[in-house]
């Protein structure tokens, strides 16, 4: 039998256990197991802790656009992000987006990476050339 092990605070698969036991033990203290019917993974799925269900990740909506021009004007827009999305360019500067759009503007050309993220969500990461 198959099974996924995760952290039944937030749902979030850890792994997966293959076994003939009936309700095995989790490996994680303070985790949970549940049957798997299909396989799961633990960047496209979590396990619905209200109904017990693993459910498939939901998605970001893509950019609106990925080149920009380097005028502090033209911006790169995410929407419909919901509110506590954290969304980190070069691993160096993070914002908090609590009213559903992130836009993206600089003065400096370069290529930059954007990451994105806010459980359940997929991680979603885009780059943005400006020029």
């Amino acid at each position: 039998m198959n099974y996924v092990q995760y952290d039944p605070a937030t749902g979030e698969i850890a792994g997966w256990l293959n076994t003939p036991t009936k309700n095995p033990r989790p490996s994680v203290s303070g985790y949970a197991v549940l049957q798997m019917k299909v396989p799961a993974y633990a960047d496209q799925h979590y396990v619905d802790t209200d109904t017990s269900e693993i459910k498939q990740r939901p998605t970001f909506s893509a950019f609106d656009k990925t080149e920009i021009a380097a005028d502090g004007q033209d911006a790169a827009t995410l929407e419909n992000l919901p509110a506590g999305t954290t969304v980190t360019v070069d691993d160096a500067k993070t914002w908090t987006v609590d009213d559903g759009v992130f836009a993206f503007s600089t003065n400096t050309p370069a290529t930059y990476t954007v990451r994105v993220e806010n459980w359940p969500h997929q991680v979603y990461e885009a780059e943005i050339t400006a020029t």
